[in-house]
């Protein structure tokens, strides 16, 4: 099994339909007060088996998180892989069944009533795209102020394969999938109590640098992805979410250091 964490500006569209897709709107340029926003995979060394990423977009991070017990702070390394150029990522999500949205409805802003006339671009700017074809994604709150999607899938056997295709290449990352090993050898690897979990984020850089934590003017990168966008009120905090079921060291971090991003970077949807 294999959960894909998603935070941040990831618009999902199609939730009702067949065919359901994922954007990461560009914000990799600072505009209008607005930070440099980023499209990454967060990984710890422990799960990776091998990669052929940018080697200078590789980026290596030792970040507190609290220990098991709570009773003191314990420094974990974690991997930003992070994605330079447009490109479509693509999860080992056509195991299982077909996919399905979850508390979406309810759970996560709907550009389309934002903005009635809001409609995506036939080539809309973005960092990042995926197609989602299997698995559940679930909205869910996370640290009570923001929200995120879980998106678990079932895997078969091992590596767990992500892709990242751009107009020129392919890079490739091979995980391990945690639910082969032995559960004496699991319990070994930290913060791995979820199965193999990776965060994929369109974020401000939340580890070296603070930021305000409304970030209401992030929201308006979205419309990198659509037009005309110009919404009537401010997204708030979610209302009657579940909170997000992680183990993922890098979003320990976040909540142990305030560092959640606010409700107006959170992933968001469409009216369908």
């Amino acid at each position: 099994m294999l959960n894909v964490q998603v935070l941040g500006l990831v618009y999902f569209d199609g939730c009702a339909a067949d065919k359901k897709r994922a954007l990461a709107p560009n914000g990799t340029q600072a505009e209008n007060g607005i930070p440099p926003h980023f499209a990454s995979l967060f990984i710890l060394p422990d799960q990776l088996i091998k990669d052929d990423w940018w080697e200078s977009f590789k980026l290596p991070h030792t970040i507190a998180i609290p220990s098991r017990s709570g009773t003191r702070r314990v420094s974990v390394d974690v991997i930003e892989f992070r994605i330079p150029e447009p490109a479509e990522i693509v999860f080992p999500d056509q195991n299982g069944k077909q996919a399905e949205c979850v508390r979406f409805g309810g759970g996560l802003p709907k550009l389309q009533d934002l903005d009635s006339k809001f409609q995506i671009f036939a080539n809309p700017d973005t960092i990042a795209k995926v197609t989602i074809r299997g698995g559940t994604l679930q909205a869910c709150q996370f640290d009570g102020n923001s929200r995120a999607v879980q998106w678990t899938m079932a895997t078969a056997g091992e590596p767990i394969e992500i892709q990242v295709l751009t107009a020129k290449e392919t890079k490739t990352v091979k995980l391990k999938n945690l639910d082969l090993l032995p559960p004496q050898q699991a319990q070994q690897i930290p913060t791995g109590a979820l199965g193999t979990e990776v965060v994929f984020s369109n974020t401000t850089n939340l580890i070296e640098t603070h930021h305000p934590h409304d970030q209401h003017e992030h929201f308006e990168l979205y419309k990198k992805i659509g037009a005309p966008f110009n919404p009537t009120q401010v997204v708030g905090p979610p209302q009657g979410l579940p909170e997000l079921e992680t183990d993922h060291a890098y979003l320990n971090h976040l909540k142990m250091h305030n560092e959640v991003p606010g409700p107006g970077c959170t992933p968001s949807c469409c009216a369908r």
